[in-house]
């Protein structure tokens, strides 16, 4: 039999993105750079060592811009993208697709809140998102002999020419050599996964709480969702009152990103905070009555400052507003 759902449950639950990466860089040691054993850890406290790439860039992506002889001008090396570089834009991908489609939801590091309207759109780009993630590593995996190859000949000649041909050079290649793994090891340094967790708020050590602290929990989870998107929105109009001051216009694509901002504060606002929804039906109407061919005017940025300031009040009694939503308890005191 299901469980009836309650409370933030009944909107929506929250969603975590992990990633895994492996650490690119092996960072240096002063005794790497030939220095001895009796000054290192001074060295070490005054000065950083720096790092050895262990994973390189990819020459595919390497572009040289011809020069013209006639002019004098020699060809110029854009050097390329590392192997590294696919993966962490898929997983940055999914990163900000959550974020966008979810709010802040406390004491879960790597998640969001997200309706329930919202999810199907979000779960597809994740499964987009991995498959680029996973076609760029098994590229890299593919070519990782070579890399290794070309990362150690350039970690060896850099160590050759810092500290010399001699044992604390090889010793320091011998130790970069130790941080790779093999390529199934490789692999498994890898991947994004996701969860989704019922939001009843609250309660994620399994204590039992009276029903007083599971209310309270629920208004904590509620006024942290409601501030970040009332923060996020207000980030926003920010953004459009500095052009209002500067006496410029606003561009298509920023009257766009503003457009967007409010069909997604729009999605996002399933707890009904009134400040938010007379923030957006008036950010629209500014934004339909805006003549694009015009500089703004004082009067533009007087009214967008109103539109802001109607989100600056108290959080607290926006939550005890929504109460009903938020437990289906009505207004019922609960007892002390």
């Amino acid at each position: 039999m299901a469980t009836e759902r309650k409370g933030l449950a009944k909107l929506g639950s929250v969603i975590r993105l992990s990633v895994r990466e492996m650490d690119p860089l092996s960072r240096l040691q002063p005794e790497d750079l030939g220095i001895d054993a009796a000054t290192a850890k001074e060295v070490a406290a005054r000065l950083h060592m720096g790092a050895v790439r262990l994973i390189g860039v990819d020459p595919s992506t390497t572009r040289t811009i011809k020069g013209d002889e006639a002019k004098g001008t020699q060809d110029v090396v854009i050097p390329g993208k590392s192997w590294l570089a696919p993966i962490q834009a898929a997983t940055r991908k999914a990163r900000d697709k959550l974020n966008s489609n979810g709010l802040q939801f406390l004491g879960f590091e790597g998640a969001r809140f997200v309706p329930y309207e919202l999810q199907a759109e979000l779960y597809e780009l994740f499964k987009e998102a991995k498959k680029e993630h996973d076609i760029a590593l098994e590229a890299m995996i593919e070519n990782y002999d070579k890399i290794k190859t070309d990362a150690l000949l350039g970690a060896a000649e850099a160590l050759t020419k810092v500290s010399g041909d001699n044992e604390a050079s090889q010793v320091a290649y011998r130790r970069i050599l130790a941080k790779y793994p093999t390529k199934d090891q490789m692999r498994a340094k890898f991947g994004v996964r996701w969860e989704a967790f019922h939001a009843v708020g609250v309660n994620q050590g399994g204590e039992e709480l009276t029903e007083r602290e599971e209310l309270e929990r629920v208004f904590e989870q509620a006024e942290g969702m409601m501030a970040g998107l009332r923060k996020d929105l207000i980030d926003g109009l920010k953004t459009i009152m500095d052009k209002a001051t500067e006496g410029g216009k606003l561009r298509p694509a920023s009257v766009s990103a503003a457009q967007r901002a409010f069909d997604r504060a729009d999605a996002l606002n399933v707890l009904g905070d009134k400040a938010v929804i007379a923030a957006i039906r008036r950010g629209r109407a500014l934004l339909a009555n805006l003549d694009r061919n015009e500089k703004l005017t004082p009067e533009f940025k007087s009214e967008v400052e109103s539109v802001i300031s109607l989100m600056e009040g108290d959080v607290a009694d926006a939550v005890k507003a929504v109460q009903d939503t938020l437990t289906g308890l009505g207004r019922r005191k609960i007892a002390e």
